[in-house]
């Protein structure tokens, strides 16, 4: 029996490594190719709930706004605060910019109204935008279970 040296291992178990990395990367293309459908429903899934935190975030914020009077004014700054927070949030986001894009404008006026700024009219904006997120969420639902309008 010969002796094997150190450089004769390295040598071996470098072409083993090589060889399963061979296989191992075929087999994900294998499964990518025949596991499409899965693997982007995955994605989906993901891209969804990130999507539907979103809409929490904002349903929160729509009862905070609810939470203060304009009559007050330190519940005017409040309220007037939390309309900047929603602008912002509808317009980092491109799916609720494309859903919300003629509300951002109420809002942003309603924000910047001051002396306009009523119960009254906190109130409806409230509503059309419950409404709205009511309409999106909806068609988020529809969309991940691949019904389309």
């Amino acid at each position: 029996m010969e002796n094997i040296s150190v450089d004769d291992i390295l040598k071996f178990l470098t072409a083993a490594s090589n060889v399963f990395t061979i296989g191992a990367s075929g087999l994900a293309i294998y499964l990518f190719i025949a596991k499409r459908e899965v693997i982007f429903s995955v994605i989906k899934v993901l891209v969804n709930y990130s999507f539907q935190s979103t809409l929490d975030d904002f349903r929160a914020k729509l009862d905070r706004l609810n939470d203060f009077s304009t009559d007050d004014p330190a519940g005017r700054k409040e309220v007037i605060s939390i309309l900047h927070e929603i602008t912002g949030l509808i317009q980092g986001n491109k799916l609720l910019k494309r859903q919300f894009d003629d509300m951002l404008r109420k809002v942003t006026r309603l924000a910047g109204a001051g002396g306009r700024l009523n119960n009254a009219r906190k109130r409806a904006i409230i509503s059309e935008l419950r409404e709205r997120l009511k309409s999106v969420n909806v068609e988020n639902i529809a969309d991940l279970i691949g019904e389309k309008k």
